[in-house]
């Protein structure tokens, strides 16, 4: 276990003596993501019900650095779907010791190894195609929003400004220039975060 969290002190209560298990400082991502590489299997594990309303942003980090995945989720859960469908890692059939035994041979006797889900990710959820999916969110968030207000550009003369959209893949801020321009524009400000506090000045 790398880092801490609210459950460190019940997990080395329980475990900390355990021969096979280690707790380790919390360490910078750059530290950190050489580790991740180094795994054999990421570990993603979530409470009963909450895949509904959270996707857990090391699923993406993982991928990233080629690690297949064992997640104990529910297995009708949209990423179950997409982790087995696109042979990413295993969900156990049920939440019990046997099964997850069994999901985890599974996973070890992959052969496909890392380069099949770095392909993956490249194709799927690497900078180009990302920045590229949301240039297109916000071009349709835009039209929606001015339709709804009744705002005409021709009259106006305004139009939706987009300066720059940040996208942190892998602790990687990559800074794509969308449309520079001095006009008088119209603002549609949209924060998005994978669960992180965002810090910054009030808008």
């Amino acid at each position: 276990f790398l880092g801490d969290g609210t459950m460190t002190s019940k997990l080395k209560h329980q475990w900390g003596s355990h021969p096979q298990i280690t707790f380790g400082k919390f360490l910078p991502f750059e530290q950190a993501r050489e580790l991740i590489r180094e795994s054999d299997i990421g570990l993603v594990s979530l409470s009963p019900g909450l895949f509904r309303a959270a996707f857990p942003s090391k699923v993406l980090t993982y991928l990233g650095l080629g690690v297949p995945i064992l997640a104990l989720v529910e297995p009708n859960s949209q990423l179950a779907r997409s982790l087995t469908q696109s042979r990413l890692g295993t969900v156990p059939a049920e939440n019990t010791p046997e099964a997850i035994a069994i999901s985890l041979e599974r996973l070890l006797a992959n052969k496909s190894g890392s380069r099949a889900i770095l392909d993956w990710y490249a194709a799927h959820a690497g900078v180009e195609h990302v920045i590229g999916s949301w240039k297109q969110i916000i071009k349709e968030l835009s039209f929606r929003q001015r339709r709804k207000a009744g705002w005409e550009r021709e009259k106006s003369g305004s139009h939706l400004r987009i300066d720059v959209l940040n996208v942190t893949i892998n602790g990687v801020v990559t800074m794509a220039r969308l449309t520079p321009t001095l006009r008088p524009a119209l603002y549609l400000v949209i924060v998005i975060t994978s669960g992180a506090l965002v810090h910054g000045p009030n808008i």
